[in-house]
């Protein structure tokens, strides 16, 4: 969490309305990671008069999204490729996020020479680790300062930190499992509040 200290000492935080959909709000013009395809958004009642999602999706557009829009993009089943992006976007092999995503690399293998999409549970752990960088980004972004600040490598530097709040074990030996993301959501709200963890 020093890191992120160090960001919020650089860049003061301040007030900022939330954005209240995917593809708007101050890091909307950063890189795809996700393609929507048909099918992928629920239609809620509440929903129907709201814009359709985006083509592509960067990390903060998967943090935005509503819940239920998450979780039909999800069971849609994500590219197999988008695999590939957020290893990329971490710089981290893809042999490490998979194994820390509890992950099988020869199955994303296959799945992407093969151009299928990944299955619901496969997905469900992509997408959450894009949600955790994308929380990460936004709280950057309503600092006021997010230029030149990368997301994606600052949370998998941090991911390999030891925590004294997670009793000195890192991070990342909690990302395969859904309990172990959401504690490592909540701690980064939790530093985002100026609290040490």
């Amino acid at each position: 969490m020093e890191a992120l200290a160090e960001v919020k000492t650089r860049a003061p935080r301040k007030k900022t309305q939330k954005s209240t959909g995917p593809g708007r709000g101050p890091n909307s013009s950063a890189p795809g990671i996700f393609r929507v395809v048909e099918g992928s958004r629920s239609v809620p009642a509440h929903t129907l008069s709201e814009p359709a999602l985006p083509r592509e999706l960067n990390f903060a557009d998967v943090y935005r999204m509503e819940p239920l829009d998450r979780i039909s993009f999800i069971n849609t089943g994500v590219e197999a490729e988008a695999f590939t992006k957020v290893a990329q976007s971490m710089r981290r092999s893809r042999e490490s996020v998979a194994k820390m995503l509890g992950l099988a690399l020869t199955t994303l293998d296959r799945k992407l020479q093969k151009k299928e999409r990944l299955s619901a549970d496969q997905s469900e752990r992509l997408v959450a680790a894009a949600k955790l960088i994308g929380q990460v980004q936004t709280m950057v972004d309503e600092s006021g300062q997010p230029e030149g600040f990368d997301a994606a490598q600052w949370f998998a530097d941090w991911l390999e930190r030891p925590l004294m709040a997670l009793g000195g074990r890192k991070p990342a030996a909690l990302m395969n499992t859904a309990e172990g993301r959401d504690l490592i959501a909540r701690l980064l709200a939790t530093a985002q509040s100026g609290a040490y963890v």
